[in-house]
């Protein structure tokens, strides 16, 4: 599987070319159209069914009373009930001065006309401005934007309430409107007539190409920005403002340098899978969201957010938490700290694909405690097939590598939460022992077939996709218990614990050592980050055995495109541009290692590593019980 096919198996950003067919843009008028954008909505409200026209009001009604919009005919802000319809804004606030809601200016801000005169007319961002003429000239009247949205000086817990509510507040948004040019939300929205600024009127093959030529801006600061990433994937439909206008839905995507065959389009008859196709962009994701525990679509969420960059590196879970409130629910005991609960011991695999950068205020252990390119698909992959969509392939539904728990876990560093928080806890591990035991009973709507290649399971609920899944898995149950959130980031580990040294890098360029004990290799490590001089070789390498595994294949392993990320082809194959390892190739039982770096008594993640389990129980182990932070 390549990367680009990540689109269609689990969710979100794909690069595949084939999925859009690039033509060279005319030239755009100085003012958009908005003729284009009722067309595109008409046809998308007239065929394209639930994926775009489930506004989700009602579980929004579960988390909020009311919304404050903008007005844009009064000028004003009013408070309405849930189901009104709106426009949401998605910018870049940027460090320019942005006018705000709070307790002391609320009750002048709801008199008509506020916004339309001073001292309030002048405080408001270009954006902000231009997004109000856009709202009235697409003939609605409603606008949510966070900063006014939002009252920013509410109590803790109201403030909670309103960022977990994100989600579901973008997707009952009628559209979301994306100011993606700019740096700041002072630079406006160029082209929509009224108050705003012209824009160039060319648009080049090269600007066409930059953005990967399906209307998303992916090269854009505002593409970069770890706020704006939920805004969009929950959105239903985006109207993008960029060089030049996109539309993006759940079926379609429209430019507005296209001929009127969008009218033809919008008569035509058209019949669409119920599983809505995906179109390589993150957005829609409440018409993806899985019915049973999907580790495949959190982690391409994980993998898109990591990245994103946070003028604050607390903002974190802040910026996440709508996402994190709408698919805790698809897991039993749902996330802590951006992992499910349910398949902790695999989501703790996550790998960076490049040096990462920590962010300080969440835990080491965690992907959120790090910002870069990760690496979670590909590395759970061997021990979950099921994290990518349907393949064909065997693959789909043989684990390479199944786990087995060596380090108990608590969720508390005061070992006092209580026992029903703890039950759904590496639950996988209990449904992975069906595929293993075939005289067991299987969970209701659940059927074992046979294959050469081994078994797969296939449930009467999702018969129509034609998914095989490796093991059975839970049906989301809306009583499911979660996560407490307000646990802090301090885990209790106790695991077997060595002490070995790093050794030379095994790939020129990488982060991934190995890992060396009496002069014997005895397996890798990928270091998250090489900032300091305990990444050098032959400095001590402290480490936990979190889990243990066996190749069940070991040439399908080896011919796996990604199984470089896990460093086991260190330990089991012989290449002229690697180290020579110690280990026999037929070597294939490992334990999964976290390497710490103790300090003040808490254990820090600085990577993860997999050694031979021969050396392992033959090198001076034993289990202590660690604070890992």
């Amino acid at each position: 599987m390549t990367q680009g096919n990540h689109c269609i198996k689990a969710g979100l950003r794909c690069e595949c070319p084939s999925n859009f067919i690039i033509t060279i843009p005319a030239s755009v008028s100085s003012v958009f159209d908005f003729n284009k954008l009722r067309k595109w909505r008409a046809q998308c409200e007239a065929t394209h069914g639930d994926c775009c026209n489930d506004s989700h009001v009602h579980e929004l009604a579960q988390q909020l009373e009311s919304l404050l919009l903008i007005d844009v005919v009064s000028g004003s802000l009013v408070t309405l009930p849930i189901a009104t319809k709106f426009v949401a804004l998605s910018y870049v606030w940027g460090n320019v001065a942005t006018l705000k809601s709070d307790r002391s200016n609320i009750h002048e801000l709801k008199q008509q006309g506020s916004l339309f005169r001073e001292p309030y007319k002048s405080r408001l961002p270009h954006t902000i401005r231009d997004a109000m003429h856009v709202v009235h000239a697409s003939g609605e009247q409603y606008l949510w934007v966070d900063c006014l949205s939002i009252m920013q000086d509410s109590e803790k817990k109201e403030m909670d309430k309103m960022l977990k509510s994100m989600a579901r507040i973008y997707a009952g948004a009628e559209f979301t409107i994306v100011a993606a040019q700019g740096d700041d939300a002072d630079y406006g929205i160029r082209g929509v007539g009224g108050p705003s600024k012209q824009r160039e009127c060319n648009v080049s093959e090269h600007d066409f190409e930059h953005e990967g030529g399906n209307g998303f801006p992916w090269r854009s600061r505002w593409a970069s920005r770890g706020w704006t990433f939920q805004e969009t994937l929950f959105s239903r439909r985006l109207l993008v403002f960029n060089k030049e206008v996109s539309w993006i839905c759940g079926r379609l995507m429209r430019m507005e340098h296209e001929a009127d065959s969008v009218s033809e389009l919008a008569s035509a008859p058209t019949i669409w899978p119920s599983e809505r196709p995906h179109l390589g962009v993150p957005m829609g994701m409440m018409s993806l969201i899985p019915k049973n525990p999907s580790l495949g679509r959190w982690g391409m969420i994980a993998e898109n957010f990591a990245s994103r960059d946070l003028t604050y590196k607390e903002d974190t879970s802040r910026a996440l938490a709508g996402a994190t409130e709408v698919m805790s629910s698809t897991f039993p005991g749902g996330l802590h700290k951006g992992l499910p609960l349910f398949f902790f011991d695999i989501a703790l695999l996550w790998q960076p694909r490049r040096p990462l950068e920590r962010r300080h205020g969440e835990p080491s252990w965690s992907w959120t405690g790090w910002k870069g390119q990760l690496d979670c698909l590909s590395s759970w992959y061997p021990f979950f097939p099921g994290v990518y969509r349907k393949s064909g392939l065997s693959t789909e539904w043989t684990i390479m590598a199944p786990l087995k728990p060596l380090a108990v876990w608590s969720l508390s560093s005061q070992d006092k939460l209580p026992a029903s928080v703890n039950k759904h806890l590496n639950g996988f591990y209990d449904y992975q022992k069906l595929r293993y035991e075939p005289d067991r009973s299987i969970p209701p709507g659940w059927e074992r077939r046979h294959h050469p290649e081994g078994d797969y399971f296939v449930n009467d609920r999702y018969s129509e996709t034609g998914f095989r899944y490796a093991m059975p898995l839970p049906s989301i149950d809306t009583t499911w218990e979660v996560i407490d959130p307000g646990l802090d980031s301090i885990l209790l580990c106790t695991a077997p614990t060595a002490t070995a040294s790093l050794g030379a890098i095994l790939f020129p360029g990488s982060s991934i050592f190995a890992i060396m004990h009496s002069e014997i290799h005895i397996g890798s490590v990928t270091l998250h980050s090489l900032n300091h001089e305990s990444s050098l070789p032959g400095q001590p390498c402290n480490l936990v055995a979190i889990s243990e595994s066996e190749l069940a294949n070991q040439q399908d392993t080896r011919n796996h495109e990604y199984f470089d990320h896990f460093s086991a082809l260190a330990l089991n194959s012989k290449r002229d541009d690697r180290a020579s390892p110690s280990i026999d190739i037929e070597d294939c039982e490992f334990c999964n290692v976290l390497c710490v770096a103790n300090k003040d008594g808490i254990a820090y993640r600085r990577g993860l590593g997999i050694v031979s389990k021969r050396y392992w129980d033959r090198i001076s182990t034993h289990i202590e019980t660690i604070k890992l932070g």
